[in-house]
């Protein structure tokens, strides 16, 4: 079996995490911590994406820069 490529693993990322996000969305009345919750969520997934631990002190827009994504919980 042939390891998944981060390019592949992103496109699922923006595939099934951004439209499951998305989905009903416009309905949803998320709290503050309910968006913290949520953005710490995507975030430990691209950390974990990128193979960068938290020691590494990176910002999230330094991740998300990496990754080429946007931070879809401020689209919702």
């Amino acid at each position: 079996m042939e390891n998944i490529t981060q390019e592949t693993k992103l496109k699922i990322y923006n595939i099934t995490a951004t439209l499951a996000l998305k989905f009903h969305s416009e309905a949803w009345m998320l709290k503050k911590r309910d968006e913290h919750v949520l953005y710490a969520s995507l975030m430990t997934f691209l950390r974990h994406l990128l193979g960068i631990t938290q020691l590494y002190r990176e910002r999230n827009q330094t991740i998300r820069d990496k990754a080429n994504v946007q931070n879809i919980v401020r689209d919702l």
